[in-house]
């Protein structure tokens, strides 16, 4: 129906919008975990730009769209601080850094707490409390059970999680790291046989997985992948729901060929013998 059509170009803009907010944001969030980002406060810059959008694009956006907008804007902003934590960290790991991201911690909840109302910002943010909870333990017993709670939440952090958070700290020991990420294996390998039934249920992705498909991937790859989708696939997919809107369109309005029946034939006349023919004659 038109109000489908509608409402699918309204959340494709607004996914458009949030991408454009982002490419914005992009040079800010490349200082995270870096000596600058222990020196200033980085992710309040993230969340007061933010704040400056929502306040321009609230009276213009329907409240489903601006909703949208907000709660998305909660998700990419986890997504690439936890990638962050995962796959750039470029200090150590000390009592300094876990207070920073604590500190952030608490910007982001207090900031999207203001503009998210449907309850989601705790959830959202707590994978961050989670990791931060590895970081704070003091030894190999409280590392083990805080990734006991970060994968009982998480069913696809697996022990390269861990490895990587324990190669940033200089406090533990070698036996005892290597211990932590045999112990984070088996609990994962666990974990993930008893939640398959609940991933089914779901049908969706952890951030850990998406991390992992996500980290790699060039910005040309990223930018061919949305111009193509947006030249080949947007039209067919928003008005026609195919991939290839010439091929749907011409699915939809292409006549379907009339059956045309062959006229029956004539029955054949029994054939008769020469003698039956000449005895008739003479009758």
């Amino acid at each position: 129906s038109l109000m489908v059509v509608f409402t699918n170009a309204g959340k494709f803009s607004t996914s458009l919008l949030i991408d454009f907010l982002f490419t914005d944001l992009q040079p800010i969030f490349k200082n995270l975990f870096t000596g600058m980002w222990l020196d200033e406060p980085v992710m309040t810059v993230i969340a007061s730009t933010l704040g400056d959008y929502f306040g321009s694009l609230k009276d213009e956006l329907h409240v489903f769209f601006y909703k949208r907008l907000v709660n998305e804007c909660m998700d990419r902003v986890v997504f690439m601080y936890v990638e962050a934590m995962l796959t750039r960290f470029k200090i150590d790991m000390d009592d300094e850094a876990v207070a920073r991201i604590d500190a952030d911690l608490a910007v982001l909840h207090h900031f999207f707490s203001e503009h998210e109302r449907t309850g989601n910002t705790e959830k959202t943010v707590e994978v961050i409390s989670l990791l931060n909870g590895i970081n704070f333990a003091q030894d190999l017993r409280g590392v083990k059970a805080a990734f006991e709670d970060l994968n009982r939440a998480h069913a696809d952090a697996d022990e390269q999680t861990l490895e990587f958070l324990l190669e940033t700290r200089d406090d533990l020991r070698r036996s005892d790291r290597e211990a932590a990420v045999a112990h984070a294996k088996r609990v994962a390998q666990n974990n993930k046989r008893s939640s398959r039934k609940q991933a089914k249920r779901r049908r969706d992705e952890g951030i850990f997985t998406l991390i992992n498909r996500h980290h790699g991937t060039t910005t040309a790859a990223v930018t061919s992948a949305i111009a193509s989708f947006v030249n080949d696939q947007l039209f067919g997919k928003l008005i026609f729901g195919d991939a290839d809107p010439g091929t749907a369109y011409m699915n939809r309005n292409k006549a379907k060929p009339r059956r045309i029946r062959s006229p029956s034939p004539a029955p054949a006349k029994p054939r008769v013998s020469p003698a039956k023919r000449s005895s008739r004659r003479r009758k």
